[in-house]
């Protein structure tokens, strides 16, 4: 559950992040919104391993994340 509400936490944070300075995702609109959807994308992973109790670190889910 601790993990869970990590990323939970995470993901709110980055939303939060995207709305008050949206420059640190990029340049343009479509840069912001694609960093935006990437960092999603890698604490929506970490927070499903959390819940099937596999728990790999937020760094290794990005690292998954890039390679594919």
């Amino acid at each position: 559950m601790k993990a869970y509400r990590h990323g939970e936490s995470e993901f709110y944070d980055t939303y939060k992040r995207l709305l008050d300075s949206p420059q640190s995702f990029g340049n343009s609109e479509q840069e912001q919104l694609d960093t935006y959807f990437q960092k999603v994308e890698v604490i929506r992973q970490y927070i499903r391993n959390a819940e099937t109790g596999n728990m790999p670190s937020l760094e290794q889910v990005a690292k998954l994340t890039s390679k594919s």
